[in-house]
């Protein structure tokens, strides 16, 4: 198999920590050793690589992911026994499972036969009501670690459940809790037979396993109708944690019973866990303060979470525990800390009945840890006691008033007193709300939320701070809300239709909408904003039928209608209605919502759907939908660690094109998952038939190798295995702007293919530490710890320009089996300020990051972007004199697009230079429109140069632009040079970079511009879209995976000179929201394979054109530029083809990130890379500064790389 072919990003080798390297140095690895002893007979062969990385460049991007990530914490709540700040004082050990006090000499008996079956029999409940039970009798099978548990029972519930649950529940304070769950329960004998006698319900008889370390992680139903048959439970091993609370020199009087005690992960959260969810197991202390949590199936190093009132919260750091452990721990409680003060308004008056609020809040949003709330007294006072040590975030809020907030730090035992937190009414939003008819709404519910289109936005930190607001209307219909932030916001006002009788409603509306609110909405409201007007709307209601793909009706489905709006990263939940309905025709009226445009999807059991059906609600109706699903079908296997060893409780997935947040965030429905038993088994079930990618997770281990399926409808494919990997370890260090460690700091890793999304924070020495990352490309990013990103919010509206100001990031590489690691921060070695301004027709260019790039490979982790103030100022700090890149990067509409101005400068000796820079006068407007001549808002727009690329320059360009439309489809390009370029309109959005499809299709057009020009008059109109799929192979015929897909129309210019697609495991990839006419195809992978174009491919509006490449060993095409001195000559360089179509600027935003790794080379000021390009006769230009061209033709063999070195002669 040729090298290329099948190459994994994520090896098998398995790894533990190792100790050799030394720390401090940024970007290095270190080869890891397997933990495992028992390899698998025979060896797993080499998994087939993950799909190749879909990387951000520019500014734009970063922010996304970065505001994407915010946005996550912000919203997702945390529970009281989340992430803590500091470690605890206590003492624990792991021990043998035989360490438990009373366990049997003998170990668990394997199966036995001979062991009765199960019965029904009638018995007397209370005196003269007789109930049924069901006698079970059955045999226990039990893994080796776990054979011997003395704490085995079987638990007969009254309702499905799960372990997590069932622990819950025995070990809550309250009783009735487990009452409400059990039904019955009967110890397991030691030769693992049991007989329980259980009543039975309604819900039927469900039977859970569950010992000190061997359980079943779901109930399983008892047929009660069929024979009785023996019952046969097979246990998963697990681990325990055994404990005690203790008070320093209080003895067995204090009161210790009651306390919540949880093990988790000790892994930081992830987009692919919901930002914030996490897996464990909870229960309370007893009487003398001793917990037992049972059951623990998590891999990886764990936490022990305590919080009891009256004492600190404590958190300790156990490590990892192998199957069959008994970790044994005792806890020492403190006192923690108090603090006293009172609340006030602007005029120093006590605020009675505000909400304290303390806790130490590690990621921003999450709710802090172990936090103690108080309310204040009728002077405003207030005494919060247990508090953790450390840094805390005290904050007070009350309805109609901002948050106030405080950073303080304390020591253990600590008092802090006389604590002052004001609050001000913050800014407001007034208006009327009226019926249809004028007449004003009296008791009309108005709430105001922070815009969550801003989210997805550098505007997300906004939202930290007077996110939330509400009112309600005087008898005038009027309304005032305070306490509201900087914003913006959407407001929605209600009320139901019975609040208003007479001619104020419209006596058509109809009827079956019943007492459904009448409703107004209106978003991207500013703050401060005064007389809005909201008119109540009737609700309305869309019809419809479901069928099959026989179009045979559905009698039992649920409807979920979705309210969207668009964000830079694709379609994002607004609101969302999901109701169950039973029809002998599939019919369906989901009534009750609000004008705007919704999509529906149709779910039923044993059905899957392919994407939802847009309906948009207005005055006029709705025609009636007709949603189709179809049967869906099922894969069955096992999971398997990299030895072949069975893996419990791994969670299975179906893959889907882009990041999996990217379905979570639109509102779609999910897509099915399983869950594994104990022997690796799973079936995972309702599967939408197609080409189908399954893949596997679970903790302790990277995302295993996908299985690449063809699943038809109503089929079931058995005996799939999927080999987890271990991926690779992530360490680092942060380093402040004082030269000291950056403790606390938010640290986000984003995966550069699929744009999953980790978050950890520092410690007191500011390193930190990812395990099981998958391998790949990530972007690292560290951000200001939580309390100083909420004081960047508090009150101001720049906020994103303030954490681009204190933003440091790297790009490294994570290998399958090995540790990588990074340092943030590093100070210049030769520091030099660099500082100017920067204008447009001589007016400051306000608002605009601006970013320095060094020549000759300055690393990334030591470029930081900053932003021009309103006089359009910057100042940047340089590591040394050179040649270096400035980029000028400008927000538009939000985040939802920019405009990026490269310019090269020189840089002198010395600690600091001045340097002004005079932005381009020319400048692009027009309009987009849709197929039906109408204004097209929200569709992307495009500029970059054609032809050829500059040298030294990222982008191959001085000018790159993507903006949206606005309402009216207008666009607005400035600070254009001189210079041909190609504009395009439509297609996905970000090219595709996050997934998706498109309205309309991609239109690309030559424009020229001249100096100073402002061409106005430019219209482009889209139709709808076609696509080409394309399969990539080698020249032995294997699939190639990670693969950029690039496409041309017939004129020969790319649909995107930056292609963002790249091919899956099954080296397809989709080019979709393509104009309809005729296009070529080409694939090139960055390890230097390459394809030559396709033939012409004609693509229909609404159809797919398929198209087969093949690559082949390809050149990497390095051109260089001296003068006549042989010195380096900055200039432009173009590389034709045969048919003379420019293949030297095409780049995959893989090469264009391969370029900013940490010791990449960097830019050089006098070389241009063009490729891989494939075999073939070619032609290399190049432009000198002074306008005179070298030309010189070439032909490419298979050679990985060429020099072509184009000297100007004087």
């Amino acid at each position: 198999m040729p090298p290329h072919a099948r190459r994994s990003t994520r090896g098998t080798a398995p790894f533990r920590i190792g100790t050799d390297g030394a720390l401090g140095r940024s970007g290095w690895n270190t080869r890891l050793t397997s933990p495992y002893a028992v390899p698998r007979s025979p060896p797993i062969p080499p998994p087939p690589p993950r799909a190749s990385m879909k990387a951000p460049l520019t500014i734009l991007a970063l922010l996304c992911v970065i505001a994407l990530g915010i946005a996550g914490l912000l919203w997702t709540g945390q529970d009281d026994l989340s992430e803590p700040a500091g470690a605890s004082s206590a003492e624990s050990r792991t021990a043998p499972s035989e360490s438990l006090a009373g366990a049997p000499e003998d170990p668990r008996a394997p199966a036995r036969d001979g062991i009765a079956g199960a019965g029904r029999r009638s018995e007397p409940l209370t005196e003269g009501t007789p109930t049924v039970s069901w006698i079970l009798r059955g045999l226990v099978e039990a893994p080796a670690p776990c054979a011997d548990d003395p704490g085995l029972t079987v638990y007969a519930l009254r309702k499905p459940c799960g372990v997590q649950e069932l622990v819950a529940a025995l070990g809550d304070t309250d009783p009735t809790r487990a009452d409400g769950l059990v039904s019955a329960r009967a110890a397991v004998a030691p030769d693992g037979t049991f007989e329980l006698s259980a009543p039975l319900n309604e819900e039927g008889l469900h039977v859970l396993l569950l010992g000190h370390i061997l359980y079943t992680e779901q109930s399983q139903a008892i047929e009660t109708d069929a024979p009785a048959e023996p019952l046969s439970l097979v246990g998963r091993c697990g681990a325990t944690v055994v404990g005690r609370l203790i008070v320093a020199g209080a003895g067995d009087g204090a009161d210790l019973a009651g306390a919540k005690v949880a093990v988790e992960p000790a892994a930081s959260l992830d987009s692919r866990s919901r930002f914030g969810h996490r897996d464990g197991r909870r229960v309370h202390t007893q009487e003398d303060g001793g917990f037992r949590v049972p059951a623990i199936s998590i891999r990886g190093p764990l936490r022990v979470l305590v919080d009891h009132e009256g004492f600190a919260p404590q958190r300790i750091e156990i490590g990892a525990l192998e199957p069959g452990a008994v970790h044994e721990m005792t806890v020492r409680m403190t006192a923690g800390v108090t603090i006293t003060g009172r609340v006030v308004d602007g005029a120093g008056k006590g605020i009675e009945g505000a909400e304290v609020h303390a806790a130490t809040e590690v990621l921003i949003g999450d709710g802090g840890y172990g936090a103690r709330e108080v309310q204040s007294e009728p002077d405003g006072s207030f005494t919060l006691e247990g508090a953790a040590p450390g840094e805390l975030t005290l904050q007070a809020s009350k309805s109609g008033y901002l948050e106030g907030r405080r950073f303080l730090t304390a020591a253990e035992g600590g008092e802090l007193t006389a604590i002052v937190l004001e609050l001000d009414e913050g800014n407001s939003i007034t208006g009327e709300v009226s019926w249809p008819d004028g007449t004003p709404v009296a008791g009309a519910s108005v709430n105001a939320r922070f815009d969550r289109s801003q989210l997805y936005t550098g505007g997300g930190l906004n939202a930290v701070s007077g996110a939330r607001g509400e009112a309600e209307t005087d008898e005038q219909g009027r309304f005032s809300i305070t306490g509201l932030g900087v914003g913006p916001f959407e407001l929605q006002a209600s009320a139901a239709a019975s609040e208003r009788a007479g001619d104020a409603l419209d006596s058509e509306a109809p009827s079956e909408h019943g007492d459904a609110p009448w409703s107004a909405r209106e978003e991207h409201i500013s703050a401060g904003t005064e007389g809005l007007q909201l008119v109540l709307q009737a609700p309305l209601g869309i019809a419809g039928r479901v069928v099959d793909e026989d179009d045979r009706p559905l009698t039992d489905f649920d409807i979920r209608a979705v309210k969207t709006f668009e964000s830079p990263v694709g379609p994002v939940q607004q609101e969302r209605e999901q109701r169950t309905f039973s029809d002998e025709d599939g019919a369906f009226f989901l009534d009750g919502l609000e004008r705007g445009d919704w999509i529906l999807h149709a779910i039923a059991e044993g059905f899957a759907g392919r994407e939802g059906v847009a309906v948009a609600l207005g005055d006029a109706p709705s025609e009636a939908l007709l949603l189709r699903l179809v049967h869906a079908g099922t894969v069955a296997g096992r999971v398997f660690t990299p030895e072949g060893l069975p893996v419990p409780d791994a969670t299975v997935s179906v893959g889907e094109e882009g990041p999996g947040w990217r379905r979570e965030i639109s509102g779609a429905p999910e897509f099915p998952e399983a869950t594994t038993d104990g022997e690796g088994a799973f079936t995972l079930e309702g599967v939408l038939p197609g080409q189908v990618e399954v893949l596997a997770r679970a903790e302790g281990f990277a995302t295993s190798v996908s299985a690449h399926l063809d699943l038809q409808a109503r089929q079931r494919i058995d005996g799939v295995e999927l080999f987890l990997t271990l991926g690779g370890i992530l360490t680092g260090e942060v380093i402040a702007d004082d030269e000291r460690p950056a403790t606390n700091a938010t640290i986000q890793v984003v995966h550069m293919g699929d744009f999953e999304i980790s978050f950890t924070t520092t410690d007191s020495e500011g390193r930190f530490r990812l395990e099981n990352l998958d391998p790949g490309d990530h972007q690292v990013n560290a951000m200001p710890k939580a309390s100083r990103m909420i004081e960047m919010a508090d009150g101001e509206s720049d906020t994103l320009g303030k954490l681009v100001a204190e933003l440091k990031t790297a790009l490294v590489e994570i290998t399958e089996g090995e540790l990588t690691h990074v340092v943030l921060g590093t100070p210049a070695r030769d520091p030099i300020e660099v500082s100017g301004r920067i204008t447009l027709g001589g007016e400051p260019h306000t608002g605009a990051f601006v970013t320095f790039f060094g020549e000759g490979g300055k690393e990334l982790s030591k470029t930081r972007p900053t932003t021009t103030d309103d006089g359009g100022r910057y100042t940047v700090t340089v590591d040394g004199a050179g040649n270096y890149l400035a980029l000028v990067q400008q927000m538009s509409g939000g985040m939802s697009g920019q405009t990026t101005v490269e310019i090269s400068l020189e840089v002198p000796e010395g600690p600091r230079c001045t340097r002004d820079l005079e932005l381009p006068l020319g400048r692009l407007s027009g309009r987009v429109l849709g197929p039906d001549g109408a204004p097209a808002p929200g569709e992307r727009v495009t500029l970059v140069p054609a032809g050829a690329a500059r040298t030294g320059m990222f982008l191959g360009g001085q000018f790159h632009g993507e903006v949206r439309t606005d309402d009216d489809g207008r666009f607005d390009l400035r600070g254009l040079a001189p210079g041909d370029y190609l504009l395009g309109a439509g297609g996905m959005t970000a090219g595709g970079m996050f997934g998706g499809e498109s309205t309309h299709g991609r239109l690309v057009r030559d424009v020229r511009v001249g100096e100073d020009e402002w061409r106005g008059d430019l219209e482009l109109r889209l139709e709808r879209p076609g696509s080409i799929v394309a399969s990539v192979t080698d020249t032995s015929g294997n699939v190639v995976e990670g693969a950029t897909l690039f496409a041309r129309d017939a004129e020969g210019r790319p649909v995107d000179v930056i292609s963002t697609l790249t091919t899956d495991g099954r080296g397809q990839c989709t080019y979709a929201g393509l104009q309809p006419g005729v296009y070529t195809a080409s694939a090139r992978q960055i390890n230097g394979f390459a394809s030559q174009e396709s033939g012409p491919l004609r693509v229909e509006a609404g159809q797919t054109a398929q198209v087969a490449l093949t690559v082949e060993e390809g050149t990497l095409l390095t051109v260089q530029l001296i003068d006549g001195e042989r010195r380096p000559l900055r200039g432009s360089v173009s590389v034709t083809d045969a048919r003379g179509r420019e293949v030297g600027s095409l780049f995959g935003l893989v090469d264009v990130l391969d370029r900013m790794k940490e010791g990449s080379g960097g830019l050089s000021s006098n070389v241009h890379r063009a490729g891989p390009l494939a075999p073939g006769h070619y032609r290399v230009t190049a432009t000198g500064p002074d306008g005179r061209q070298v030309s010189k033709p070439i032909k490419l063999r298979n050679r990985p790389q060429r020099t072509v070195t184009l000297r100007f002669k004087d």
